[in-house]
């Protein structure tokens, strides 16, 4: 993965933590090769904010033909606005060849959930060390939010589930009005598809097995009827139907060694 997310509180930690990363994993990146990147007060706003155009900045640097690796560093990456989040997932997703991507944040849930998951995740707790972690810790986080819908009123897990596509796709989505782009449902539902995947290969109790293996024959299910142009609100609903009624109470108790 080339791309890391480091978060804390502590800015100058959070600075030593990336200074650690280029030693251990960027050593042959030269300075002239380095880009970085914080957040500036705007016109439009007196706060520090990382717009758009910062964004397409990082990605005509990258763009430019080199032969050595390159890195970018965005800093306070909280101060991304909502659009320029959702530009630089493509450049997450495609950053080129032996080119690095580093974020800082205060905060790993200031992002969106699919920068989250495109990213080496770090955290720095009040502790010394550092803890790395890959975006199942994320995907345990929003599973545990999804499993919330089993035994709730049909009016409250709609609401669940459109905030949670709300919160992926960065744009709100209403469980009674609007239209849903067929698109963002599916890549919704690969999501949710991908992380039970990547929960169900942890060592996972018997009774979570059994919970999440159903979760995922839905998820798979609602994916199929939205390929074959069944009405996007009809299949999510039919989704959440689907959904057990009863999940662990927290997934890092499921995922819990077995003897």
């Amino acid at each position: 993965m080339h791309a890391f997310l480091v978060c804390g509180q502590n800015q100058d930690r959070v600075g030593e933590q990336v200074e650690n990363l280029f030693k251990s994993r960027l050593s042959g990146i030269t300075r002239e090769n380095k880009l970085n990147l914080c957040p500036s007060a705007k016109k439009e706003s007196k706060l520090p904010t990382l717009t758009i155009e910062d964004v397409r900045f990082i990605s005509n640097w990258l763009s430019q033909q080199s032969s050595k690796s390159r890195v970018v560093i965005v800093r306070q990456a909280q101060c991304l606005t909502i659009p320029a989040q959702q530009a630089i997932l493509k450049i997450l997703e495609e950053p080129g060849k032996d080119n690095y991507i580093i974020l800082t944040a205060d905060s790993e849930s200031s992002l969106l959930p699919t920068i989250r998951s495109r990213c080496k995740i770090i955290r720095l707790s009040s502790e010394t060390s550092a803890t790395l972690v890959d975006s199942i810790s994320y995907s345990i986080d929003f599973l545990q939010r999804l499993t919330e819908i089993g035994n709730k009123l049909l009016s409250e897990k709609l609401t669940i589930l459109y905030d949670l596509l709300s919160e992926f796709s960065g744009k709100k989505f209403s469980p009674y009005q609007g239209t849903i782009p067929r698109p963002e449902a599916l890549k919704f539902l690969e999501n949710i598809i991908a992380d039970l995947h990547s929960v169900l290969l942890q060592r996972t109790t018997l009774n979570a097995q059994r919970s999440l293996t159903t979760c995922l024959t839905a998820a798979c299910l609602a994916h199929r009827r939205l390929k074959n142009n069944l009405n996007v609100r009809l299949a999510l609903q039919q989704f959440i139907l689907d959904i057990p009624m009863s999940f662990p109470t927290r997934f890092d108790e499921a995922t819990a060694r077995r003897d």
